[in-house]
C-alpha cells in the first residue's frame, strides 16, 4: 500500500490497529506510525513501525491519521494538528458517538468514523465505516482496503452509526452478558462443570450462526425447526418471547443515551458538571454522599469531574478530598459566602472508548 498511515493514541484499540496493520505486511515500518501522549508506553519494534515523538510529527508524515483518543481529547489533538495536517490526509475518528459537526467545527477537513469490534482480533470484525462529504470515492476505497485486514466493511450513515454500533461493536458484550447468565442458570439444574456447560453453549452459539449464514435462515426459522409445538423447546421459547423484549427495550434506551450523553460531554471538553449533591439532613453521615458521587463517576467514565462547595462545608471539602479532588479555584460570592471548585480527572483516562 502506498498510503503513509499514522495512529495517534495507544489504548487498546490503537495498539489493536498498530499490530493488525503491521502483520498485514501491506506497510513497511517506513509508512507506519505510532505516537502517544506517554511515549513510553508503547513497546518499540522498529522492524515493524516508526514511533514518532509528536503527534505533529505524526500528522507531517502520515496520509491517513487514526485518532485512537477518548472523546474529551479530540478537539485538543485536532488542534494541535491543525496547522500541520495535510488538506489532502484523511483524519479517522474511532469515536462514532462524536459528529462530523463537531470535527468540523475544529478544523474543516476530510473525515471517516470506523468502529471496529473486538472480533478483529481473530480479522473477523464487522467494522462500521461513515465518511463526510469531503471524502472522495478512492480515499473510501483505500480506507477499506487497509482496514480489511480486520474484517469486513459495513458502511453507514453518519445518523446510523449509533445504533450500528450496539448490534456489531457493543454486541459481543451483550451475548456474552446473556449467555453467562444462562450458563449461571444451567449450573443450578446440573452436576456437568461449569466449562463443559460453558463450551457446549459455545460450540453451538457458534455452529447456530454458521448454520444460519450458510443456509440463509432467519431467527424464525431456527425456532420453527428445533421448536415442537407444545415441546420442551417452544416452552424455553415462548418464556423468551414473552419476558424478554422489555430488557431488550431498556438495553438500547440507556446504551443509546449514554451515547448522547458521551458526546455531549465531548462537546463540553470531556468534562462532567456536578451540580448540586445533597442528601437530606437525616441521613447524612451514612455514606450516601460518596455512594452518589462514586456512582456519577462510574456512569460518566473517561471524564473530568469538576463540582463545588462552600469553603465552611468542611465534611464535603473532606470528603472530596479523599475521592481524589482536588481544589483549583475560589469564588466570593458576597461577604459571607465564598465557593471552593474542585476537580478530578478519571485515572483511567487512558482506558480505550466503546
Amino acid at each position: 500500500m502506498k498510503k503513509r498511515i499514522g495512529i495517534i493514541g495507544y489504548g487498546s484499540m490503537g495498539k489493536m490497529l498498530l499490530s493488525k496493520f503491521s502483520e498485514s505486511g501491506m506497510l513497511s515500518n517506513e509508512k507506519l506510525f505510532i505516537a502517544n501522549r506517554t511515549p513510553g508506553k508503547i513497546s518499540e519494534t522498529p522492524e515493524k513501525y516508526t514511533v514518532c515523538t509528536s503527534n505533529k510529527e505524526l500528522a507531517v508524515k502520515s496520509d491517513i491519521v487514526f485518532l485512537c483518543v477518548r472523546p474529551g481529547d479530540i478537539k485538543t489533538v485536532l488542534d494541535e494538528i491543525g496547522e500541520c495536517v495535510s488538506d489532502e490526509t484523511l483524519i479517522v475518528s474511532l469515536n462514532g458517538s462524536i459528529p462530523f459537526a463537531l470535527l468540523e467545527s475544529r478544523k474543516k477537513h476530510k473525515y471517516a468514523k470506523v468502529i471496529p469490534g473486538v472480533t478483529a482480533e481473530i480479522n473477523r470484525s464487522q467494522t462500521l465505516i461513515t465518511y463526510n462529504q469531503a471524502v472522495t470515492k478512492q480515499e473510501q476505497k483505500d480506507l477499506e482496503m487497509l482496514l480489511s485486514c480486520i474484517g469486513n466493511m459495513i458502511v453507514l450513515p453518519e445518523e446510523e452509526m449509533g445504533m450500528g454500533s450496539e448490534l456489531v461493536s457493543c454486541m459481543p458484550g451483550f451475548i456474552a452478558s446473556m449467555f453467562d447468565v444462562i450458563c449461571s442458570s444451567a449450573k443450578k439444574h446440573t452436576s456437568i462443570s461449569p466449562e463443559q456447560i460453558r463450551e457446549m453453549i459455545l460450540s453451538t452459539l457458534a455452529a447456530t450462526g454458521e448454520l444460519m449464514l450458510e443456509k440463509k435462515m432467519s431467527f424464525e426459522e431456527v425456532v420453527e425447526r428445533v421448536a415442537t409445538k407444545g415441546g420442551i423447546t417452544a416452552v424455553g421459547a415462548d418464556i423468551i418471547y414473552e419476558r424478554f423484549p422489555q430488557v431488550a427495550d431498556e438495553m438500547f434506551e440507556k446504551t443509546l443515551e449514554k451515547r448522547r450523553m458521551t458526546a455531549q460531554a465531548a462537546e463540553e471538553n470531556g468534562t462532567v458538571y456536578v451540580g448540586k449533591l445533597m442528601v437530606h439532613p437525616d441521613q447524612q453521615k451514612k455514606g450516601y454522599g460518596k455512594r452518589l458521587l462514586m456512582g456519577i463517576e462510574k456512569y460518566f467514565q473517561e471524564k473530568q469531574f469538576e463540582l463545588f462547595t462552600s469553603t465552611r462545608s468542611v465534611a464535603n471539602i473532606r470528603l472530596y478530598e479523599k475521592m481524589g479532588y482536588e481544589a483549583f479555584d475560589t469564588k466570593a460570592v458576597d461577604d459571607e459566602l465564598e465557593f471552593v471548585y474542585f476537580r478530578k480527572t478519571d485515572p483511567d483516562l487512558d482506558r480505550a472508548m466503546k
